[in-house]
């Protein structure tokens, strides 16, 4: 009975983590994002996210949650399973989670890939090192069982 409420308490602190992890990340986003605007002047959707105040920003955590929760979910598994508890693995997984979002969600619709957009490129990959340090900071330095 004592390792249910030991995963129990492992999957509430996952949970935690991400989800700290999720509006970090897009707090991050929303400051350094409108710094590109100016590369971004035929994308609509992303100046609105990134300028129209507390319903854009909600819309940005919910972006940032959607995308990286298959992703995020692989490597905490990966992490509990195999008890990664450094913060370069988690650093280093974060920053290829934005990158996943990089290439594959937010470029999917346009013609040009993230390579044309240096300064959003390296705004995510940043948003994706620190959410990967405060997962870490979270749950990441107890990961898997005791030794």
């Amino acid at each position: 009975m004592n390792s249910v409420f030991y995963y129990l308490w492992r999957f509430i602190l996952a949970l935690t983590g991400w989800l700290v992890s999720v509006i970090v990340a897009a707090c991050i986003m929303a400051v350094l994002l409108p710094f590109g605007n100016r590369e971004l002047a035929n994308l609509t959707a992303m100046e609105k996210i990134s300028s129209t105040g507390l319903e854009g920003f909600q819309a940005l955590i919910f972006y940032v949650g959607v995308s990286t929760f298959i992703p995020a979910l692989w490597v905490i598994v990966w992490a509990e399973s195999t008890a990664r508890r450094g913060w370069l693995f988690h650093s280093f997984t974060g920053l290829l989670v934005g990158m996943y979002v990089v290439s594959f969600g937010l470029f999917m619709h346009m013609q040009s890939g993230p390579w044309s957009y240096p300064f959003i490129t390296a705004a995510i990959a940043v948003a994706g090192i620190v959410a990967g340090s405060i997962y870490w900071l979270i749950a990441g330095r107890s990961a898997g069982r005791r030794r």
